[in-house]
């Protein structure tokens, strides 16, 4: 195997907006999700049911640490 593909990688800024938008169009209901990259803020449109509904989204990061000696 290849040592170099255990390494572990920094997501960009567009793979974090490209993993939250996928996530949220696969809620029932959501039709369309627009983030605005420079503000944060999220904008879920919904067909019917979600109107003044809080979402809240948890995000837990998990690192694997790999140490070279």
């Amino acid at each position: 195997f290849n040592k170099e593909d255990l390494k572990p990688r920094v997501m960009t800024d567009q793979e974090w907006y490209d993993a939250v938008y996928a996530l949220l169009i696969t809620i029932p209901e959501v039709s369309d999700v627009t983030i605005d990259t420079n503000s944060g803020q999220i904008t879920i449109e919904t067909i019917n049911g979600l109107d003044n509904q809080l979402i809240q989204i948890d995000l837990i990061i998990q690192y694997y640490i790999f140490c070279e000696t």
